[in-house]
C-alpha cells in the first residue's frame, strides 16, 4: 500500500518554522507531540494515563494558586503570542 502523505504550503511551511525557532524549537520537536497525541487517540487507556501531571508540575500549580499574583493571564492565545514577539 503507498503511503500517504500531506502537502503543506511552502509559504504556511516556512512561517511556521519561523515562529518554531523564535521559540526555541526546531520543526521535528514540534511533530513529535503531535504524533503521539494521535498515537494516544489509538490507545484511550494509555492516553488517559499519560496526561496524569507529574510531581514537578503539580508543585507550580500549587504554588501558582497559593500566588495568584505572580500568574500572568491572557485573554487569548493571540494576545499571549503577541506578548512573546511573535
Amino acid at each position: 500500500m503507498k503511503e500517504k502523505r500531506a502537502r503543506t504550503r511552502t509559504s504556511s511551511k516556512a512561517k511556521a518554522k519561523k515562529l518554531l525557532t523564535r521559540m526555541g524549537f526546531r520543526a521535528h520537536e514540534a511533530t513529535h507531540p503531535l504524533c503521539e497525541t494521535i498515537n494516544q487517540a489509538q490507545h484511550p487507556i494509555e492516553a488517559r494515563s499519560a496526561n496524569v501531571p507529574n510531581a514537578r508540575t503539580l508543585a507550580i500549580m500549587k504554588y501558582h494558586d497559593e500566588h495568584p499574583e505572580e500568574v500572568t493571564r491572557y485573554e487569548s492565545s493571540a494576545e499571549f503570542f503577541k506578548s512573546l514577539g511573535i
